[in-house]
């Protein structure tokens, strides 16, 4: 081979490509006994800890945007596990819910993380450690070197249901193969002065191709 960096076994995407597929493999079952995928499963996570979230705050802690987690949402909904309501002082704003049968469910998945984590790691000291330069090479791969993976992008009103800072858990792979997308993290548009999508400040016409996580 001419270029050694071409080579299969030098590529660090690939073995997080096959560390991704091998999680997924293991998480299958065991989400499939308590009947949800593993997008499912991470919003139930998001849930279980704050009891209630805006769906603007829901989509900050898993890192999509409402095209991926609203259909989500909706088939949580439709199993009996969530409820989504509007609020009454703004209408505009939706809040998702755990039901009864939501907040059961908590039980049955509480051993799914230490399944996992035998899988994947010796002790708690190698734990902090991976997640540790997990979260340093996610914040490089999409530009955000310093910030911490997994923490609510967006500044909102201090309300019941909605998230300052946090994260889910160290299980924040979003690999939503299971609900049929991919997730790869919010990228809304950004506006300039005109308010058109794209534009950069000061030159309305002007389009600016967004960095893609």
């Amino acid at each position: 081979m001419s270029y050694p960096q071409l080579l299969l076994s030098n590529q660090l995407c690939f073995l997080v490509y096959r560390l991704d597929l091998a999680i997924t493999a293991r998480y299958r079952p065991l989400l499939a006994e308590i009947g949800l995928t593993y997008g499912q499963y991470l919003a139930m996570l998001a849930l279980w800890e704050h009891r209630e979230l805006e769906v603007g705050a829901l989509c900050d802690l898993l890192g999509l945007d409402t095209g991926t987690v609203s259909p989500l949402v909706k088939r949580m909904e439709a199993a009996g596990l969530v409820e989504r309501a509007r609020r009454k002082d703004d209408e505009r704003v939706v809040v998702v819910g755990l039901t009864e049968a939501g907040q059961m469910l908590e039980e049955k998945a509480r051993d799914v993380p230490a399944a996992i984590a035998r899988c994947l790691i010796a002790d708690e000291k190698d734990y902090g450690r991976i997640q540790g330069m997990l979260r340093t090479m996610i914040a490089r791969a999409e530009g955000k070197a310093g910030s911490v993976p997994g923490v609510a992008r967006r500044k909102q009103r201090p309300r019941s249901g909605s998230v300052a800072k946090t994260g889910v858990g160290s299980d924040h792979e979003v690999h939503l193969q299971d609900e049929g997308i991919r997730g790869r993290g919010t990228n809304r548009p950004r506006r300039g002065r005109g308010g058109r999508p794209g534009s950069r400040p000061g030159h309305p016409g002007r389009t600016v191709q967004g960095k893609q996580p």
